[in-house]
């Protein structure tokens, strides 16, 4: 059975109808998958303060006191993980952002020359690959080129691939077959 993570970082009315919208599609659409899904927004998160406790001290983990060790726990075992976002100021939501930071203890800090490039060493075996759905009624395709250019690099470094990258209006057009074609 193959094991999806949705982290959503929506908020508001839209956020809850998108997310309901999502939920649906996933429950009468997806066939032998479970779920675990986390709003962002209802989490204790904390920001990255960039001391590196998670590489030397406490490898493998943050040594802030928040939710992300649940996050984290989520993702690795995971087959796909879904970042959802709005767009906001050209980029993903600052709850995003901070989870994008944390992602860190997934690799170790030293590098290896991998297709000509330096790449940190893989902590795991395995990587989930990765979903993004970007949610922007005025349709900024410039913010959303880069963005998703980012989260590909974020793939390479993880040794996986970004497997779908969606600019939504809200609708759920094109969600539903990038889900089941991963």
């Amino acid at each position: 059975m193959k094991k999806i993570t949705i982290i959503n970082s929506l908020d508001g009315n839209d956020g809850q109808t998108f997310k309901d919208n999502l939920n649906q599609i996933l429950a009468t659409n997806i066939d032998r998958a479970s779920f675990e899904s986390f709003d962002l927004r209802d989490m204790k998160l904390n920001y990255c303060c960039g001391c590196w406790d998670c590489w030397f001290k406490t490898p493998g983990k943050c040594s802030q006191k928040d939710e992300m060790p649940q996050l984290i726990r989520s993702i690795i075992h995971s087959d796909l993980t879904i970042f959802i976002s709005p767009i906001k100021m050209g980029f993903v939501s600052t709850d995003l952002k901070k989870i994008t930071d944390k992602l860190i203890p997934l690799v170790h800090p030293y590098i290896e020359i991998v297709n000509g490039e330096c790449h940190h060493v893989k902590r795991y075996d395995k990587y989930p690959k990765l979903g993004l759905i970007l949610v922007d009624k005025e349709w900024n395709r410039e913010s959303y080129r880069i963005i998703t250019n980012i989260y590909q690099r974020l793939a390479i470094n993880l040794r996986t691939e970004l497997a779908f990258s969606i600019l939504s209006d809200g609708r759920m057009e094109g969600i539903k077959d990038a889900i089941n074609h991963f």
